[in-house]
């Protein structure tokens, strides 16, 4: 994986706008409440009606909402979400999303109890 080091600050109008990303940038949308930040990345990902215009997303991309979805279990029962347990693959996801220090902190660590939404983590 290979994210390159790009700044770029447009101001997105409310129509007409063209925006162009490159493989591998990494994108940040900011802007205060109610600025349109949801409907433009919900836009993008096909998720509300277009009504005008065209978008094209080639290859893959990835999406974090601000909602927190961790149901009431423990941190592995959460990131294992119902499927077979596979060691290796658990392994892997802890590493890539980089959570090691995190459930180190944890006095149980992946055992550790979360509420639902998450209330008990920061």
């Amino acid at each position: 994986m290979e994210l390159k080091e790009k700044l770029v600050c447009i101001d997105i109008p409310a129509a007409g706008a063209n925006v162009n990303i490159e493989p591998g940038e990494l994108v940040i949308v900011l802007g205060p409440v109610g600025s349109g930040k949801t409907c433009l990345l919900m836009a993008i990902l096909n998720e509300i009606v277009q009504v005008s215009g065209n978008r094209s997303v080639i290859g893959r991309m990835s999406y974090t909402p601000q909602e927190a979805w961790c149901f009431s279990g423990s941190v592995k029962q959460n990131i294992v979400f119902g499927r077979e347990f596979k060691q290796k693959k658990y392994e892997s996801v802890i590493d890539v999303c980089g959570l090691q220090k995190d459930l180190q902190l944890l006095t149980y660590g992946d055992d550790t109890l979360i509420g639902e939404k998450g209330i008990t983590l920061s």
